[in-house]
Formats: C-alpha cells, structure tokens, sequence
C-alpha cells in the first residue's frame, strides 16, 4: 500500500509517469538527470550514501535527482546543485551533457 502511494504522489508531481507497452505490461517512466564530475586526473565524483526516514544506507552512484514535469535539464542540475550538491556549488564548470536511456527494474515498485 505504501508503495502505491509513493507512486501515486510520484505520478501526481510529475517526477514519473506510468505507460502501457504495446504487450499490455505496466511500465513505470522516470527521467533522471545525473552529474558525472570528473577531476583532471580522471577521478569520478560519486555519492556513497544516501540518508531517509529508515537511517543511513551505503550506495555507491552518481550523484542525480528526477527531473520534474516542465523541467529542462539545466534546471534540475540547478536544483540539484542548490540543494543537494549546494557544497559544490560554484566550483566547477560544466563542460557540456548526454543523454542515455536505460531500461531497469525499480527496486521499489519491483
């Protein structure tokens, strides 16, 4: 039940949408905007944890938020930036950006 919910808020703030596939599966469609900052010597920039309700959990990833309803993607890397990332903020320069789509199971409408 509290996953529904979570999606169903999820849907309703336009962070994801839900779509039928042409064989009639359910497929749940999040665009996420991903900051892969890299040093002069090649060292990556990632996240190592991440902190809810439930406590600290260790991940290792890219640093990344949804990208919301009516977004461009230099506004969530702002809001990003301003929020989560706001230690960062200023101190570097974005060189340029890509996209890529990727197809995976959620872990928590899985």
């Amino acid at each position: 039940a509290r996953a529904l919910r979570n999606l169903r808020e999820e849907v309703d703030s336009g962070k994801s949408i839900v779509v039928v596939t042409a064989s009639g599966a359910i497929m749940r469609v999040v665009s996420l905007v991903v900051l892969r900052a890299t040093m002069h010597d090649e060292r990556v920039f990632m996240q190592v944890g991440k902190y809810n309700a439930g406590g600290l959990r260790g991940v290792l990833q890219l640093p990344g938020a949804k990208q919301e309803a009516d977004e461009l993607v230099a506004d969530t890397l702002e809001r990003m930036l301003s929020t989560k990332l706001d230690f960062l903020s200023g101190s570097f320069d974005i060189l340029g950006n890509e996209r890529e789509d990727v197809e995976m199971e959620s872990r928590e409408y899985a």
